[in-house]
């Protein structure tokens, strides 16, 4: 998928900026008003953590693509009358931990005006087979507070991270 139109998303672009981990290039892509949801799927009580506004999302860009990770986007398609997006990324930890985002956007003008992350936590690549796999934690700092997204973890300002 590339570039729609002079008003539409670029999603090479985007494609880009998540796999090289680049921040700055991700945040152009968002309205000044743009809100994030992430919702941890692997939580017996899902609840939804938002973020609103470019600077809370920068902060939390800042802080998922600061940590030492690869991030893969596997699929794409778009979403009713090219306004909207949804794509798979994949990232992966140098424990071997995997960590699977879905991923929903609403296109205004070009930009994102909100996106929708249902994050998955996965086995570890390197897990012995008949093991038990563990499942990975991603644990980070952003907007006032620490935040854990695993598989018995619900995203939420203010908690604690563990070691």
């Amino acid at each position: 998928m590339t570039k729609q139109d002079d008003e539409g998303l670029d999603f090479g672009a985007l494609r880009v900026g998540i796999e090289r981990c680049d921040p700055d290039l991700l945040l152009s892509f968002y309205a000044e008003d743009a809100r994030l949801s992430i919702v941890n799927a692997g939580a017996s009580q899902a609840s939804t953590f938002e973020l609103y506004g470019k600077a809370e999302i920068a902060k939390h860009l800042r802080a998922t693509f600061g940590q030492e990770a690869s991030h893969r986007v596997e699929r794409a398609e778009v979403v009713g009358e090219e306004d909207g997006l949804t794509f798979r990324e994949v990232c992966e930890y140098p424990d071997g931990g995997l960590i699977s985002v879905e991923t929903t956007l609403e296109v205004r003008d070009g930009k994102i005006a909100r996106q929708m992350d249902v994050v998955t936590s996965g086995a570890r690549r390197n897990s012995q087979e008949g093991e038990e796999p563990e499942t990975a934690e991603l644990k980070y700092e952003c907007c006032g507070g620490r935040y854990s997204a695993g598989p018995a973890s619900v995203l939420k300002q203010g908690i604690e991270m563990e070691d």
